[in-house]
């Protein structure tokens, strides 16, 4: 290296490279490489020299300076190989190997090698508290959500083909539109804590949805016509929660829970669906998510998708979206739980909800095509209106419950029904309810 002095400078020049002391600035003569010279500051230069020194037993590539540093890999290797500097070399550029006492230079090392273990430990630790984070976003998800384990191990009950009417007689317009709402498999009250309102229980439930079946059967036989299919809408909040709480983590009332809660639903439901599909010869199947546990109420219509899935009578389609919607002969529905179960965001009522629907219309103007009549219908309130609006309809179905402690102390009342709607060319024809508390 030579030494050059003039100006009060003193300039310290090797082949490749030029070192200012007093302005610490080294200048990398480059020009043949990148089409200019380097300028960088000596902490900068001192940085990149230690990071790829293994002095610390992990030394950092070129590209890991580049990352750490922002500078382009060439122009990092391109200042190291001026430098002659290797991960064998010492931490220090010969500049400051000549100008610092050696006991400073060796307690540098140490506390700078200290402070690497530290943070390469800290960055191992972060990394470790990372993984058993998601190691726990797992477990809980597990816990909260074991059905994917439960519907892994699950073997349906046989599927025994049964007959049903010869589906080529019918010539008929009428759709039979039947709708579960707010089943809440699990839900459970004490006519201690309520006024005027009975006991109830998951074993209610699952009487009530038998009876809903029956009473259905009751309702088509006696008819002097008959239904092109029937159509089954799952409007959400049909389990009431696997643990003991919704979504958002409002506490609950219940007398099963897990397992048990998820396999009376499951059983109740498919012997629903079995006892439609042997009375009308053809089902379709429509489904949205509730409030109190979305990801449930998808497992089960899966669950009852996987039963019938050789079963060409019988169709499913899972709307994971709200609203959703699809079309009846002339109809158009749009459904929606009425409430989010991650947000707290709710279906609006009165002049907002007709500016609700008038926006999913504009902005879904395809599903219009061939619509004669429009219907919004929701559950969640577990009451039932029935709105007409100008240019379509509104019906919020109700719920299954008998009783409600929840609803009680609210002093919500209700009558503990599920409802049918009945459509032909001329849209909704006719809504037929059936009550549970008689």
């Amino acid at each position: 290296m030579t030494m050059i002095s003039g100006n009060n400078d003193t300039l310290e020049i090797s082949k490749k490279y030029i070192f200012n002391p007093n302005t610490n600035k080294y200048i990398f003569q480059s020009e043949q490489k990148f089409g200019k010279n380097i300028v960088f500051g000596k902490d900068k230069i001192d940085t990149i020299v230690k990071l790829y020194s293994s002095y610390d037993k992990q030394p950092f590539t070129a590209g890991e300076i580049s990352l750490k540093l922002g500078i382009p890999k060439d122009v990092i290797a391109f200042i190291l190989k001026s430098l002659n500097k290797t991960h064998d070399s010492l931490p220090f550029t010969e500049e400051k190997l000549e100008e610092a006492d050696e006991e400073i230079l060796v307690d540098e090392m140490v506390n700078s090698k200290s402070f690497n273990i530290l943070q390469k430990f800290e960055k191992k630790d972060w990394r470790q508290t990372q993984e058993d984070a998601e190691k726990w976003r797992e477990l809980q998800y597990k816990k909260i959500v074991p059905f994917e384990e439960f519907l892994q191990k699950w073997n349906p009950p046989k599927y025994i083909p049964f007959k049903t009417q010869n589906l080529n007689d019918i010539k008929s317009d009428k759709v039979f539109t039947v709708v579960l709402s707010d089943l809440h498999f699990g839900s459970s009250a004490n006519s201690r804590y309520m006024f005027n309102r009975p006991d109830w229980s998951t074993k209610k439930t699952v009487d009530a949805v038998d009876k809903y079946a029956t009473e259905i059967i009751k309702e088509v036989k006696s008819r002097n016509y008959k239904f092109n299919k029937c159509v089954i809408i799952g409007i959400g909040d049909l389990i009431h929660s696997f643990l003991g709480k919704t979504a958002r983590g409002t506490e609950l009332i219940y007398d099963c829970i897990k397992e048990e809660q998820f396999d009376y639903a499951l059983t109740s439901l498919l012997h629903f669906y079995k006892r439609m599909v042997e009375l009308f010869g053809r089902v379709e199947s429509h489904d949205v998510g509730g409030n109190h546990h979305y990801e449930l109420d998808m497992a089960l219509f899966r669950a009852l998708n996987m039963y019938f899935k050789e079963d060409k009578r019988v169709s499913f389609t899972h709307h994971s979206s709200r609203p959703a919607a699809f079309k009846c002969g002339n109809t158009l529905i749009m459904m929606d739980h009425g409430a989010d179960s991650k947000e707290r965001v709710y279906v609006p009522s009165g002049a907002k909800l007709e500016k609700h629907v008038q926006s999913i219309l504009i902005n879904n103007q395809h599903l219009l095509q061939g619509v004669k009549t429009k219907l919004f219908i929701q559950g969640d309130k577990h009451h039932f209106e029935h709105i007409e609006f100008g240019t379509f309809e509104f019906v919020m179905f109700g719920t299954i419950l008998g009783a409600d402690e929840h609803a009680n102390v609210n002093n919500w009342y209700n009558r503990a029904r599920q409802s049918i709607m009945v459509l032909d060319n001329t849209g909704l024809k006719e809504i037929i309810h059936v009550y549970f508390d008689q």
